[in-house]
C-alpha cells in the first residue's frame, strides 16, 4: 500500500508542476536570500582584511597638536611590540579646478611600506613635483593634468607645498578612504573634495602630522585576538605618546625660548645700528647740504667770472675789428702809395730818358762848338753854335762844314735843329749846361725822394704784416676765449644741471633717509610688539593634545565595520521573514490542494489508508519541494 501510495504522490507531482516548482522556487528563493546574506558578512570582511593587509593598512594612529619629529618616528619604531613606524605629512588645500571654481583637496604625503596606495591606472610619481590623484574625484582621462594650489591658500599652506602645482601622472585608491567620505576642513566649503598623494619630498614640513603604526606579528584583523592585542597595546602608547609630547613640548619651549632671547639681542643691536645708521646718514645729508651750498656760491662765483670774461672779449672783439680797420686802411693806403711811387718812378725814369736825351744833344752841340772854336779860333759855346746854324748868312756854310760831322754821328743838322728846337721848347727855356745841371739835380733828388719813398713803402708793408700777425694772434686768442666763454657756459649750464640734480637728489635722499629711518623704527618697535607676544604666546603655550586612535576610529573602516554588521543583522532578520512568507504561501498552497482533493482522500480512507499515511503524502508531496528547492537556493548562492 506504501509502494501505491508513493506512485499515487509521484503521479500527483507530475499532474501538478506548476504548483510544485511554484513552491519549489519559494523555498529556493528563500534559502538562497538566507544562504547569501549569512554569507555575505564573512565574505565580506575576509575581502576587506586582505584588502587592508595587502596595502598594509595602519593598526593605530598616533596625532600630537605639536607635531612629530624623525626621532620621534624613530623611537616608536623601536617601541615593543611595533613593527613598522611611518611619519606622515597631510595639507588640506585649495585647488584651482577652474578659472571661478575652487576645490578642497587633502594633499596626503606617500608613507613607505605603510598605507599603500592601489593604483588604477597611470604610474607612481617618480619626482617630487608628481601625485597621484583620488579615483573617486578623477578618471584615467585626468592623467597628465596639472593640479594647482590656488594663490587664496594662507601663507602657511603656501609655504608647506613645495611646488605651485603638481602633474597627475596616476590614478588610485587609498586603504584610508573605505568609503567616499573625505572629511572636512576649515578652508572653502568645508568638505574635501578628494585626496592627492605626493611623495614626501614634494612636502616643506618641519613636523610630522601623524604617525601610522602596524604591531608585530599582528593577528588576522577580523579576529578576536586582534582586538585584545590591540586594547592591550593602547595604554603602553598613549602613555609613550605622552612621553614624546611632553618631550616635544620643552624642547619646542626652549627653543621658542632662546629664540626669544636671540630677538631680543638682535633687536638690541638693531637699536645700537639704527641711531648709528642714523647718525651717520644725517651727517652725511648735513655734509651734502653744505657742498651744495658752496656749489650754489661756486656758481654764482662762475656766473659773475663769465661775465666779466664775456665783457673782455667783447672789448678784445671791438679792438680786433678797429685793428682790422686799420689794417684794411693802411693796406688801402699802402696799395695807394705803391702806385704813387710807381707812377713817381716811371716819371722819373721817363725825366731822366729826356735829360740823357738833351745832354746828349747838348753834348753834341758842344762838341760841334769846340770843334769849330778850335779851327777858327772863335769861342763858341752849344748855344751860340745853334744860333750860328740859324744865321741865314753864316749858317749855309756853318751847315756845309757840319753836315758830314753830323752824319757820322747817324743824324744832320736839320735833324739836329730840329731835336734843339723841340727840347727848349719843351724846356720853354734855352738849353744850356746851367739847365741841364739843374735837371740833373733833380733827377738826383727825385732819385732820392723816390727811394725814401719805397723805404718807407716797404717799412708800411712790413708794419701791415707785423699788424696781420697781431690781428691773427688776437683772432687765435679771441676764438680761444670764445671757445673757452662758450665751454664755461656749457659748464655753467653743466653746473646747474649737477646743482638741480644734487638738490634733488639731497632732497630725495632726505625723504627715502626719513622714510627708511621711519620703516626702521616702526621695524624695531613692531619687534618688540612681537617679542613682547612672544611672552604672551610662551606663557599661553601648553602641553600637546595627544590621541591614540585604532583603525576602529578611521572613518571608512568603522562604515565598513559597520556596514558588516548591519549586514549580519540583515541576514538573519530578512531570510526568517522571507521563509515565513514562503511557509504561508507553502501552506496555502497545500490547504488549497487539500480541498481540491477532499473526494481523493475519501477515497484513500475507503481503500484504508489511515490518516497519517494520507497526511504523509502531502508532507512528502511539500518536503520533497522544500528540499529540492533549499538544495537549489544553497546551490546557487
Amino acid at each position: 500500500m506504501v509502494t501505491t501510495l508513493l506512485k499515487s504522490t509521484l503521479r500527483e507531482i507530475r499532474q501538478s508542476m506548476g504548483r510544485f516548482l511554484a513552491i519549489l522556487a519559494i523555498i529556493a528563493l528563500g534559502v538562497g536570500f538566507l544562504s547569501g546574506l549569512r554569507m555575505s558578512q564573512p565574505s565580506m570582511v575576509a575581502t576587506g582584511v586582505k584588502y587592508l593587509k595587502d596595502h598594509s593598512f595602519h593598526d593605530y594612529r598616533l596625532i600630537s597638536t605639536l607635531g612629530f619629529t624623525e626621532d620621534d618616528v624613530t623611537y616608536f619604531n623601536e617601541l615593543s611590540g611595533i613593527d613598522t613606524a611611518r611619519g606622515s605629512v597631510a595639507v588640506p588645500f585649495l585647488w584651482q579646478r577652474e578659472e571661478t571654481e575652487q576645490v578642497v583637496l587633502s594633499a596626503l604625503a606617500l608613507t613607505e611600506e605603510m598605507n599603500t596606495p592601489n593604483l588604477l591606472a597611470g604610474r607612481m610619481p617618480q619626482t617630487a613635483d608628481e601625485c597621484l590623484g583620488d579615483a573617486n574625484l578623477f578618471g584615467a582621462e585626468d592623467i597628465g593634468r596639472s593640479i594647482e594650489v590656488s594663490p587664496a591658500n594662507d601663507e602657511d599652506t603656501l609655504d608647506m607645498l613645495v611646488y605651485g602645482e603638481y602633474k597627475l601622472v596616476g590614478i588610485a585608491d587609498s586603504p584610508l578612504y573605505l568609503n567616499g567620505e573625505r572629511g572636512t576642513a576649515g578652508i572653502g566649503n568645508g568638505t574635501i573634495a578628494g585626496f592627492v598623494l605626493v611623495p614626501p619630498q614634494g612636502f616643506d614640513s618641519e613636523a610630522y602630522h601623524e604617525i601610522y603604526l602596524t604591531m608585530e606579528n599582528a593577528p588576522d584583523a577580523s579576529s578576536e585576538e586582534y582586538n585584545l592585542r590591540r586594547d592591550e597595546m593602547k595604554p603602553a602608547l598613549e602613555a609613550a605618546l605622552e612621553e614624546r609630547a611632553e618631550l616635544r613640548y620643552h624642547t619646542l619651549y626652549n627653543d621658542a625660548l632662546e629664540e626669544i632671547t636671540d630677538a631680543e639681542q638682535e633687536l638690541a643691536d638693531g637699536w645700537e645700528e639704527y641711531r648709528t645708521e642714523r647718525a651717520d646718514a644725517e651727517q652725511e645729508l648735513a655734509d651734502a647740504y653744505n657742498d651744495l651750498l658752496e656749489g650754489e656760491q661756486e656758481y654764482k662765483d662762475g656766473l659773475q667770472e663769465l661775465a666779466d670774461g664775456k665783457k673782455e672779449y667783447e672789448e678784445g672783439l671791438q679792438e680786433y675789428r678797429d685793428g682790422v680797420y686799420a689794417l684794411n686802411s693802411g693796406r688801402d693806403k699802402l696799395e695807394e702809395a705803391e702806385k704813387t711811387l710807381k707812377e713817381s718812378e716811371k716819371q722819373l725814369e721817363e725825366a731822366e730818358a729826356n735829360y740823357l736825351q738833351l745832354k746828349t744833344l747838348y753834348d753834341s752841340a758842344d762838341m760841334m762848338a769846340q770843334m769849330i772854336s778850335a779851327q777858327t779860333g772863335m769861342p763858341l759855346t752849344a748855344g751860340s753854335l745853334v744860333q750860328l746854324l740859324q744865321d741865314p748868312v753864316y749858317g749855309t756854310m756853318l751847315r756845309q762844314e757840319l753836315e758830314p760831322a753830323f752824319q757820322a754821328q747817324g743824324s744832320s743838322v736839320d735833324e739836329f735843329l730840329g731835336g734843339w728846337a723841340a727840347a727848349e721848347q719843351q724846356l720853354g727855356a734855352p738849353l744850356d749846361a746851367t739847365l741841364l745841371e739843374g735837371l740833373a739835380t733833380q733827377i738826383a733828388n727825385g732819385k732820392t725822394q723816390l727811394a725814401d719813398g719805397w723805404k718807407q713803402y716797404y717799412a708800411g708793408v712790413a708794419e701791415l704784416e707785423d699788424g696781420r700777425t697781431e690781428l691773427r694772434k688776437a683772432k687765435k686768442l679771441l676764438d680761444d676765449a670764445a671757445q673757452e666763454i662758450a665751454d664755461g657756459e656749457q659748464e655753467m649750464a653743466d653746473g646747474r644741471i649737477e646743482l638741480d640734480d644734487g638738490w634733488r637728489e639731497y632732497y630725495e635722499g632726505l625723504a627715502e633717509a626719513e622714510e627708511e629711518f621711519a620703516k626702521a623704527e616702526k621695524e624695531l618697535q613692531d619687534g618688540e610688539e612681537e617679542i613682547a607676544d612672544a611672552y604672551l604666546e610662551l606663557q599661553d603655550f601648553k602641553m600637546a593634545d595627544t590621541y591614540v586612535l585604532t583603525r576602529s576610529e578611521n572613518v571608512g573602516y568603522a562604515c565598513f565595520d559597520n556596514d558588516t554588521s548591519i549586514i549580519a543583522a540583515v541576514s538573519v532578520v530578512f531570510p526568517l521573514f522571507f521563509c515565513l512568507v514562503a511557509a504561508l504561501v507553502c501552506m496555502t498552497t497545500m490547504k488549497r490542494m487539500v480541498d481540491e482533493q477532499r473526494n481523493q482522500i475519501g477515497v484513500l480512507k475507503a481503500m484504508g489508508y489511515s490518516r497519517r499515511q494520507i497526511v504523509g503524502k502531502y508532507l512528502f508531496y511539500s518536503g520533497s519541494a522544500s528540499l529540492v528547492g533549499a538544495a537549489i537556493g544553497y546551490a546557487l548562492c
